[in-house]
C-alpha cells in the first residue's frame, strides 16, 4: 500500500538545497511543478506507473520516472488527449508555430471517457 511521505516545514535555503528532509516548495495554490518521464525511453509524459521520484536542488519541482501501461480501452498513453505523451507538440523557434511530434493518437478520448467533460480549462 502506498503511503504519502511526510513533508518537513521549510526553514532555510540550506535545508532545501543540502538537507536530508523532504520539504517541497509548493506554490500559493499548493501545487508543485512536475516532469514525468518514461523509465525506459526518457520521453516526457504525464503520469502512469510510478518507478522513481526525484526532487530538484531547492525542492520546488519533481521529476517522476514511470512505466506507461496500456489501459482497458487503449494502447500505451499517458495523455488524456489520446497521445502517448502530454508533450506531443514542439514550439518552432522564431515562428512560435506548434508542430505535432506524434503522428497519431494511441486512443480516441471520446471512446475511453464517454460523456465525461474535458478536464482542460480554457
Amino acid at each position: 500500500m502506498y503511503h504519502p511521505p511526510h513533508f518537513a516545514d521549510r526553514c532555510s535555503a540550506e535545508q532545501g538545497e543540502e538537507g536530508f528532509e523532504l520539504a517541497p516548495k509548493f506554490d500559493v495554490d499548493g501545487l508543485l511543478p512536475c516532469i514525468t518521464a518514461d523509465a525506459a525511453s526518457g520521453e516526457a509524459l504525464a503520469t502512469s506507473g510510478l518507478v522513481q521520484i526525484r526532487i530538484d536542488d531547492d525542492q520546488h519541482a519533481l521529476w517522476l520516472r514511470v512505466r506507461v501501461q496500456a489501459g482497458p480501452h487503449s494502447n500505451r498513453a499517458s495523455c488524456h488527449v489520446g497521445y502517448l505523451s502530454c508533450f506531443y507538440r514542439n514550439v518552432e523557434p522564431g515562428s512560435g508555430e506548434l508542430r505535432f511530434l506524434e503522428a497519431a493518437k494511441t486512443f480516441e478520448p471520446r471512446v475511453v471517457y464517454s460523456e465525461a467533460p474535458n478536464p482542460t480549462v480554457v
